[in-house]
């Protein structure tokens, strides 16, 4: 009943306040992760959920398409009155235009199913129609600090679960150290997103009670198992502060203890990767290297393609790959293109190697490349946009998100190359940096 009643209040706010809409969409997919965590536990892990508080709402089209409900709601809102008010970055819908002219095209060429067809344009357009709409929103500094704080005082709060679960409840099962949210995917990422909007503070090389609460959220991330979250933020944290990391013995000294501290805990945590350094020589081997999960997807793709050029252009069909839009009765995700996603090879039981499940490969195999192309240049527009704000803008505050978001636009492209495949998991990760993005984009001042 509880998510019944904050999805009709989300479709108000998205109709009447779109600002406040937004707010309430991610409060609605919080509130519907945690419904299900009933799936992991009950129907994968055959367990008792130990944090899922709020139940299913019992109505299908709420509990199955209720994000992508009030995303699409989001956005006819903002396109109406767009009518009486100058609608904002053009170019941003004129691509998902030609993204749904090809995909409308594609599905009865490739024989698609209606339904799933739609059904999976609906989920990869989710990203594209809500920063066009949060880029036709102002949103006031307030709002961003309020949404912000609000968010890191809930993971703060669920990191405490996450170390709890680990110690009393996971019994080595690090799949099940997600706190409230439903999976160690999206506990991780919204964690990763979160703390390094705050960490961008470090730019003025002052350490606070905020930059301190985002480190102690990262480094619980450490007891999920979402290696590719872990490696993503790594590296976007080793590019972002090479020139920030050692300038004040007192960074120095907490980014020194926070290494170690990081290095211990994932030797702890992944022994079995520690002891078992031997997957490393298979890496020796060429064969090995093709049939790695992230790269068999596009050698795959070569190969099949050469067969049919003209899906290089329309794919092979909205929902033909893994979208997992199409579920069972349980809600798990099915494939038309299931004999791709496990790889049988040396590294076939690490998932990063052995699921060839990435979103930059579930566009280019479902919509083409000419899609892919396009998805990708709305990332490059916005991190070349966000980084002259960052060289130019007078303002510290606008500064410090200008940095965090260039570099969380960097995290979410490595993430849609190694992982997650088109699902609605994926709001987690770009919804929040748009926001800020959007922030920025209508308020720096620049030089």
């Amino acid at each position: 009943m509880l998510l019944v009643i904050i999805f009709f209040l989300a479709i108000l706010l998205c109709l009447v306040k779109p600002k406040y809409g937004v707010a309430m969409i991610f409060i609605f997919w919080v509130f519907y992760s945690n419904a299900y965590q009933t799936n992991l536990f009950v129907f994968d892990k055959y367990l008792d959920t130990p944090y899922s508080i709020i139940g299913y709402s019992g109505f299908t089209f709420i509990d199955k398409q209720g994000l992508r409900f009030l995303i699409g709601l989001l956005f006819l809102s903002v396109l109406l009155r767009g009518i009486t008010t100058e609608l904002k970055e053009l170019w941003l819908l004129r691509i998902i235009g030609v993204i749904v002219f090809i995909s409308v095209i594609s599905i009865p060429v490739n024989k698609i199913n209606w339904a799933e067809g739609l059904s999976s344009l609906s989920i990869f357009l989710m990203n594209l129609l809500f920063l066009f709409s949060v880029l036709n929103i102002e949103f006031s500094e307030k709002y961003i600090t309020n949404l912000l704080l609000i968010s890191f005082s809930f993971l703060i709060f669920n990191s405490f679960l996450q170390i709890y679960q680990f110690f009393f409840f996971a019994n080595g099962d690090v799949d099940l150290t997600m706190g409230l949210l439903s999976s160690t995917l999206q506990t991780p990422i919204i964690s990763y997103i979160i703390s390094f909007l705050f960490l961008g503070k470090l730019l003025n090389a002052k350490l606070d009670k905020y930059i301190l609460g985002a480190i102690f959220i990262a480094v619980v991330q450490l007891i999920s198992s979402y290696l590719r979250g872990l490696i993503g933020f790594a590296l976007i944290l080793l590019l972002a502060f090479k020139r920030f990391l050692f300038s004040g013995y007192k960074i120095a000294i907490l980014s020194t203890l926070t290494l170690v501290i990081i290095g211990g805990i994932s030797a702890y945590i992944f022994t079995d990767v520690v002891i078992d350094y031997t997957i490393f020589s298979a890496f020796l081997n060429t064969e090995n290297i093709t049939n790695a999960g992230p790269i068999r997807v596009w050698t795959q793709y070569a190969e099949d393609i050469q067969d049919t050029p003209l899906n290089l252009i329309i794919g092979y069909g909205p929902s033909s790959y893994g979208s997992l839009n199409t579920s069972d009765q349980l809600g798990f995700g099915k494939s038309k293109l299931g004999a791709l996603l496990d790889i049988s090879s040396e590294m076939s039981g690490r998932d990063f190697f052995g699921k060839a499940l990435s979103t930059a490969g579930n566009i280019l195999w479902e919509f083409g490349i000419i899609s892919l192309i396009l998805f990708l240049y709305v990332y490059y527009s916005l991190y070349k946009h966000v980084s002259f704000i960052y060289k130019e803008a007078k303002q510290d505050l606008i500064r410090s998100y200008a940095f965090s978001v260039k570099y969380l636009i960097i995290f979410i492209v490595f993430l849609f190359f190694v992982a997650i495949a088109g699902t609605t998991d994926e709001f987690f990760t770009w919804g929040p940096v748009f926001v800020v993005y959007s922030f920025i984009n209508s308020n720096a001042v620049v030089e």
